[in-house]
């Protein structure tokens, strides 16, 4: 990964202002490389060649002064982003503060760095960062032993009532990213309901705790059930669920600065919900609001958001206005914050790939699908996933008449399904019956493969989660009455 690259090409215009104006402090009236190689790689953006770099401001044997360059411009960059971020990020402060403090105990300058810690203290407090809390009392304690005017005893009685919201903290995060990754991982195709443990241990923890009426630990419960909704499929209650929620804490002005991410995430389960019980209409209406808070927001905010939003646009469309849908990805293609992602990019390729396959767009479709194989993102992904992509890639190949390479490949899908012991899936069976289909001579005369067509279809019906109506596909091949 070129950090640099990714470093230079992330920063908006006022963090580049801001960086220059860093870097010009000193020596700004001389020939600056590091200047000229932040311009070189603005300038060239993703497709930045660094042995050419190299040679052009090194010659061709300066590779480590090159390499040298490269990493003082990153952490040149980094502090001026430090820098103009303290007054802006409350937690950030924190931290700023804690080094303060560092640099005046290295001088033995206890009462003025305990000062520091005071105020470090005070800021975390009130961004609820109990791991960094932790982390001051333990400071205290330490400096207590050279300023007699603080009594140990009370501050470590006060890191003993930190420690216990930050246990409770750190669970609430562990399963929570459990569940996030597994959510990720299979993008909702796969085994469902296999959580339920995670979130009794969740709910244990919420239950009569006190604690629990902060707005960081209020989110973070909201957001437990939330995902308890998802994994068990109840859509109904997750959409009362999150409207209930937005309602109370915009009363109670639960959203803040200090969780600028909490709002716009509520909307985007929201959105989703609705989509899942095809209230399709209500869903766009959603995710216009949720462009509307994302505008206002931090642009790293809006980063995040935005292909959550076109998320929610594309999952509405399909449905409401197929073209529509496709242009919203098309412009997702071409947004410069969305472009740099595999994972983004893999959900736009896989969406493009079924949207063409259902306007009978077969040559698009396939050209979509394998640009979702070559995606770096995609060995990353769950089998049941792979599965449900080798089933599209069969669809088209047969739409094409593609024979030779749909048998070739026939070959190696269900060498990798066996190989993941996927077999009784809803996936591998679409599978299994598509060799079926395939190697029939007249499909529409064969009673055995009618037969089991028919099986199929009664035993799993279509799924809003499905990538393609293979169960309609397969009825129309087989001349299903």
């Amino acid at each position: 990964m070129n950090i640099l690259k990714e470093l230079v090409n992330q920063l908006n215009k006022e963090e580049i202002r801001v960086y220059k104006y860093y870097a010009e402090r000193m020596r700004w009236d001389v020939s600056r490389k590091d200047l000229e190689l932040f311009a070189h790689y603005k300038k060239s953006g993703h497709d930045v060649d660094d042995a050419e770099l190299s040679k052009l401001m090194y010659g061709k044997a300066g590779m480590n002064a090159f390499s040298r360059l490269k990493n003082r411009l990153t952490e040149e960059i980094h502090k001026s982003l430090v820098i103009d971020n303290i007054e802006k990020n409350k937690s950030l402060q924190t931290y700023f503060l804690m080094c303060v403090y560092q640099y005046h105990l290295s001088k033995r300058n206890y009462k003025l760095a305990f000062n520091y810690l005071k105020k470090a203290r005070k800021a975390a407090n009130e961004t609820e960062q109990y791991d960094i809390l932790d982390t001051i009392y333990g400071e205290m304690i330490k400096i207590s032993r050279e300023l007699l005017e603080l009594n140990p005893a009370e501050l470590i009685e006060e890191r003993g009532k930190n420690l216990e919201r930050l246990n409770s903290l750190r669970k609430v995060d562990e399963i929570l990213a459990l569940l996030s990754y597994r959510l990720k991982r299979t993008q909702n195709i796969g085994e469902q309901g296999n959580n339920a443990g995670l979130f009794d241990e969740a709910l244990q923890i919420f239950t009569g705790n006190a604690d629990y009426s902060t707005p960081q630990f209020r989110l973070r419960i909201h957001k437990a059930i939330s995902q308890l909704l998802i994994q068990s499929k109840d859509y109904p209650n997750l959409e009362l669920w999150i409207k209930r929620n937005i309602a109370l804490f915009e009363e109670e002005q639960v959203f803040s600065r200090h969780n600028p991410e909490a709002h716009p995430e509520m909307m985007v389960y929201l959105i989703n919900a609705l989509n899942a019980q095809k209230k399709y209409e209500e869903a766009l209406t959603y995710s216009h609001t949720l462009f509307r808070l994302i505008q206002d927001a931090p642009v790293s905010i809006r980063s995040k958001f935005l292909y959550f939003y076109y998320q929610g646009l594309v999952a509405s469309y399909q449905v409401l206005n197929r073209k529509k849908a496709i242009d919203t990805l098309l412009e997702m293609q071409h947004s410069p914050v969305l472009n740099t992602n595999d994972f983004y990019d893999m959900f736009i390729y896989t969406n493009l790939a079924i949207l063409y396959f259902d306007e009978g767009k077969y040559s698009l479709s396939s050209k979509n699908l394998n640009k979702v194989y070559r995606n770096s993102y995609y060995e990353q992904t769950d089998s049941a996933l792979k599965t449900a992509l080798y089933a599209l890639e069969l669809l088209i190949r047969f739409e094409m008449d593609d024979w030779d390479l749909l048998e070739y490949r026939l070959g190696q899908i269900k060498k990798d399904i066996r190989k993941w012991g996927n077999l009784d899936t809803r996936e591998a069976k679409t599978i299994s019956l598509l060799d079926k289909i395939i190697k029939s001579k007249d499909p529409k005369q064969d009673k055995k493969l009618y037969k089991a067509v028919t099986q199929f279809v009664n035993e799993t019906p279509y799924d809003a989660s499905d990538m393609v109506d293979v169960n309609q596909w397969m009825k129309k091949k087989i001349g299903f009455k």
